[in-house]
């Protein structure tokens, strides 16, 4: 499963929680970047461990659209 967080930094504490809806939010021709410390998925309930350098696939699923095939890098942090 994976979840869509945000890392929010407030007087130098970062703290974690799921997205907010208008975070999500795009329209036609939008861009939204996922990065550490900001807006990432959370993966939880993995068969077996990610291995840091090895991309995972994922399909991300956007209200009224076909998912889309997106490939991404897995970091140590």
């Amino acid at each position: 499963v994976l979840l869509p967080h945000a890392t929010t930094i407030d007087d130098g504490i970062a703290s974690m929680g799921e997205a907010l809806d208008e975070q999500l939010s795009l329209a036609e021709g939008d861009l939204v970047i996922m990065a550490p410390q900001g807006l990432h998925l959370m993966c939880l309930g993995l068969a077996e461990p990610l291995t840091a350098g090895t991309p995972i696939e994922v399909a991300i699923e956007l209200s009224g659209r076909s998912p889309v095939d997106v490939t991404v890098a897995v970091e140590q942090r």
